[in-house]
């Protein structure tokens, strides 16, 4: 049997598209999540839509993921835990 190995290619944010970035970050704090950043494998999408970030405040409603720390300081803030 033969086994074919592909090479996964490096993904720089150069060969991205600048709109695709766009979304590839914390809605909170607006920390980039895209790859290369340091952040992308710690990433935790939020599941609410455009409309429900604006009306939840979100400084950043654009973007598709929770910030973990962002989000531990509200729970802190607001729930004591």
């Amino acid at each position: 049997m033969e086994m074919i190995v592909q090479e996964q290619a490096e993904v720089s944010s150069g060969d991205i598209e600048p709109r695709m970035l766009e979304n590839e970050i914390y809605n909170e704090c607006g920390r980039s999540v895209a790859p290369g950043s340091g952040w992308f494998v710690n990433r935790v999408t939020d599941c609410d839509s455009y409309l429900e970030k604006v009306d939840n405040g979100k400084a950043y409603p654009k973007g598709e993921y929770l910030c973990t720390e962002c989000d531990s300081k509200v729970r802190k803030r607001y729930y004591g835990a």
